[in-house]
């Protein structure tokens, strides 16, 4: 965990300087406690956005799987 602390202290560091740094990861709480922005994907498309401090877990998880839901329903036609 020492690790990860290290690295979100240089990603705040560099967002102070103004630097833009982009993060993929699953873990929700992790990337909505270093992010301002947030893209998510669902099956290879953005499928929304939102601010980290406007939005919860729940809507996050909404446009996860907003288009594997429409894809199922489809036959997978995309």
């Amino acid at each position: 965990m020492a690790g990860k602390v290290e690295i979100y202290n240089l990603i705040n560091q560099l967002k102070q300087q103004g630097i833009g740094i982009i993060c993929v990861s699953s873990e929700l709480p992790e990337i909505m406690g270093i992010s301002d922005r947030i893209i998510v994907m669902c099956n290879g498309r953005i499928t929304g956005e939102v601010q980290a401090e406007e939005t919860t877990q729940q809507e996050i998880m909404t446009y996860a799987t907003e288009f594997e839901e429409k894809d199922q329903k489809n036959g997978g036609k995309k």
